[in-house]
């Protein structure tokens, strides 16, 4: 075996989904005896109050950590502590050069909280990611973009290939626990050489990795392997080099499905040695027909209308285009507020606002989202009180409602320029605006709803006086 410029080891491939391989021709560290042995020796080390925590993650009934300014506070302390510890050791040298270059980059505090939130505030585990997070940067983009947020532009055009073809995607619908999906259709895998799938996943993990709700919730991944392969085999190879990735980003795997049309313990087997005790109990491997496992999937949590394949299992490209075209919008947004000299940092990205934030604009896309709607709700709870307040009355009413929303996590957004890809935040003299002009059409709705409930209950007298 040799190793490629990238440092990926060429070899044999095992073919994963073949029909049977011989145990003899496998690696050792795929044979059954060398799985058991192992296996049971690392299951010694997990308790029932971890299991129970994971069987929580993969029905997505687990509730992230509730956070209050002092824990923020203390754990950005420890990080900084842990990382001047741990960058003394052969871990930290790649930091070393990253906070040389530059010590804004590294220091960041929005930063260092996404690794802190994926690891629930543990400042040593988080120190050890972040540290893994800079060794991965370099080993896929090399020194010189250790401290520059990647983009699109530093795709080759083998990474952007890889991309487009939509073995992996971001799915338009999260889950019922609100956690992001990423599905991997092991039938279209195309790419030129395996570094190239490894850049383009660790370019979407990250992406989706700076939206706030992700850090805190993780992310659900689903494996799907039914019907005619379009593209080329699943490997080893290939397999250890992405799952080497999960220590090396600020994002979390909370379950990971494999959806197989057969039995298929030997890629199982490969993805529970190699992901480790961490995850290994958030594997749920499922089998049967198209239908049959979209509805198990059903039963995690993950709608049907999530998963991007027809009837026949031919794959549905639409919204992945449409991500990438926002990822190349935003881009393109941010490089022209630079050029004239304007800010950057109030434009968000967002695949899907968050349920809790409040979306600007007309139209069904923003008269039916979840946080609207809970607006809404509110607006129609306070309605009396607003309509009997003076002009002083209505005006705290209504800061009460935007302080409401923000103590929860909420933010109020509007596109930019309108780019569906960018968002930027509202500023609260316009939320005023908007709020006091939302009761109006609430007070509208709501004697709407009165004068068709008198003329619904006449109708019904006056049936009941010709019976």
């Amino acid at each position: 075996m040799a190793k490629t410029s990238q440092g990926y080891v060429e070899e044999e491939e095992v073919d994963f989904f073949a029909e049977h391989v011989e145990d003899e021709n496998l690696p050792d560290e795929m044979k059954d005896a060398f799985y058991i042995e192992e296996l049971e020796r690392q299951m010694q080390f997990v308790d029932m109050k971890t299991l129970e925590q994971c069987q929580f993650e993969v029905h997505g009934i687990s509730k992230p950590l509730e956070e209050d300014p002092e824990m923020v506070e203390t754990g950005l302390t420890e990080l900084d502590r842990w990382i001047d510890k741990l960058k003394r050791t052969k871990a930290g040298k790649i930091y070393i050069i990253a906070e040389k270059q530059s010590i804004q980059y590294v220091s960041d505090r929005k930063f260092r909280l996404m690794f802190l939130r994926v690891e629930d505030f543990d400042a040593k585990s988080s120190a050890r990611r972040l540290l893994a997070y800079f060794e991965k940067k370099m080993e896929l983009w090399g020194e010189d973009k250790l401290c520059k947020d990647i983009t699109l532009d530093d795709f080759d055009e083998d990474d952007l290939e890889a991309l487009n073809n939509g073995c992996v995607q971001i799915l338009r619908d999260r889950d019922v626990a609100g956690r992001a999906i990423v599905f991997h259709d092991i039938n279209q895998l195309k790419y030129k050489e395996v570094v190239n799938h490894v850049r383009m996943i660790w370019y979407m993990m990250s992406r989706i990795a700076l939206d706030e709700d992700t850090q805190k919730l993780g992310v659900v991944h689903v494996v799907y392997k039914v019907g005619k392969r379009n593209g080329i085999r699943l490997g080893r190879n290939l397999t250890w080099q992405t799952c080497a990735l999960e220590m090396g980003l600020p994002i979390k795997t909370r379950s990971l499905h494999l959806c197989f049309g057969v039995e298929n313990w030997l890629f199982y087997k490969f993805l529970m040695f190699f992901l480790g005790a961490a995850l290994r109990n958030k594997i749920r491997a499922h089998e049967g027909s198209h239908q049959e496992l979209l509805s198990i999937l059903m039963t995690f949590g993950i709608p049907k209308s999530a998963i991007p394949l027809d009837e026949s299992c031919q794959p549905n490209l639409e919204f992945h285009a449409s991500w990438i075209q926002r990822e190349q919008d935003f881009q393109a947004t941010l490089k022209g507020r630079k050029r004239n000299g304007e800010r950057g940092d109030d434009v968000l990205l967002v695949d899907l606002p968050r349920n809790k934030d409040v979306i600007f604009g007309r139209g069904k896309k923003a008269q039916r989202h979840v946080g609207n709607l809970r607006l809404r709700f509110v607006l129609e709870e306070n309605l009396d009180a607003y309509n009997q307040a003076d002009n002083d009355g209505k005006g705290q009413i209504v800061a009460s409602i935007i302080s409401s929303i923000k103590a929860g996590g909420g933010r109020f957004l509007k596109q930019v320029d309108g780019n569906s890809a960018c968002w930027g935040v509202v500023p609260d003299r316009s939320v005023r605006s908007k709020i006091g002009h939302d009761f109006r059409t609430v007070r509208k709705i709501v004697l709407q709803r009165k004068e068709e409930g008198g003329n619904h209950e006449r109708e019904n007298n006056k049936r009941s006086r010709q019976a």
